[in-house]
């Protein structure tokens, strides 16, 4: 989900939700690096 900032004139993009285990995580990060 997106909302749009109209002061800022921008989308912004919330930050994704919060993982159980951080370092499946951290593995996940590390593929998409």
């Amino acid at each position: 989900m997106r909302l749009y900032n109209a002061a800022a004139g921008k989308y912004i993009i919330p930050a994704p939700p919060q993982r159980e285990f951080p370092s499946e995580q951290h593995a996940e990060d590390a593929l998409h690096a």
